[in-house]
């Protein structure tokens, strides 16, 4: 459920009780991390909750998916995401996607070098797509993703290991539900220490591993998802075990809920929290003003 209208005033919330997360840290000496520039961009228009990319999917046109690939990178985007599952309002045949998905990805890499990120929770879309990525045209994918809650845990790392894609981690799957913030938050953390040297053990570097803390929905976050992200942020960057890897977030997720005229401000609010305590890559549209000003700058403000 989302309540509309009261995007404002979660924004100015957020940004008080982030300034404080993040200036109690830095009276602690804890903040062992901070990004030294702006965050990494994973364009996401390739995404059916898009109507440019539900069209190219309809009408199943090579030109407009070479067409949003080729805006994204423009854009900055330095990798893109596509994700070809149904929404509320869109259905896709799993199977459909399946068998689509070699075009699309021939597509894409033959329109830009940029890499691109799968993002699906199908295992064989996910060996579909990495056993059709071609490596000598762009760069390691970016597989979205894994977490420990995954179904046949054993078939994800077995794909890992053979196709060594860079990983996004959902540091907190599973954990959302929890009443106790400290104790989900370090159960959290403890997560994301063993994905950390069972990825490692299977072939990847800590650069090739981005954890996802999770993020709420402004209007709706009975449970404190968003400062519970900041804290978790935290405890990622303080880790010694994970120098090295990196932080994401799905910006879109917290304004899910949020009037369109809000959401600048209100996602400008949770970055201004975030990028000093670490997050060094967002999940984005790339057109959006606060993806656009994370880019041109990078602020620690306490």
């Amino acid at each position: 459920m989302c309540v509309v209208g009261t995007g404002q005033a979660n924004a100015q919330q957020l940004r008080s009780l982030g300034r404080s997360l993040g200036l109690l840290a830095l009276l602690r000496g804890k903040l062992v991390a901070i990004v030294p520039g702006p965050p990494l961009i994973v364009g996401e228009l390739l995404n059916h909750a898009y109507a440019r990319a539900r069209r190219a999917w309809t009408e199943q046109s090579d030109q407009l998916y070479a067409e949003l690939a080729k805006h994204q990178a423009r854009l900055g985007a330095r990798y893109l995401n596509v994700n070809l599952g149904s929404t509320s309002t869109f259905a896709v045949d799993p199977e459909d996607a399946r068998r689509r998905l070699p075009r699309i990805i021939s597509t894409l890499q033959a329109t830009t070098t940029t890499p691109l990120g799968f993002d699906s929770t199908d295992l064989e879309l996910q060996r579909i797509a990495l056993t059709h990525y071609d490596r000598t045209r762009s760069p390691a994918p970016l597989l979205n993703s894994i977490a420990k809650t995954r179904p046949h845990l054993d078939a994800w790392f077995a794909l890992i290991e053979r196709f060594k894609p860079k990983v996004i981690v959902m540091a907190a799957d599973g954990l959302m539900g929890s009443e106790t913030s400290v104790n989900s938050t370090e159960a959290a953390l403890d997560t994301c220490l063993r994905f950390a040297q069972e990825l490692q053990h299977a072939g990847l570097t800590p650069d090739d591993i981005f954890f996802d803390p999770g993020l709420g929905v402004l209007g709706h976050d009975p449970l404190g998802l968003i400062p519970r992200s900041l804290e978790l942020l935290k405890k990622l960057s303080e880790a010694p075990e994970l120098r090295g890897t990196h932080r994401i977030v799905g910006l879109s997720n917290l304004t899910a809920c949020t009037p369109k005229a809000l959401r600048a401000e209100a996602q400008r609010a949770y970055l201004e929290q975030a990028l000093p305590l670490g997050l060094d890559c967002i999940l984005a549209n790339p057109e959006t003003p606060a993806a656009r000003a994370a880019q041109r700058s990078f602020h620690l403000r306490a």
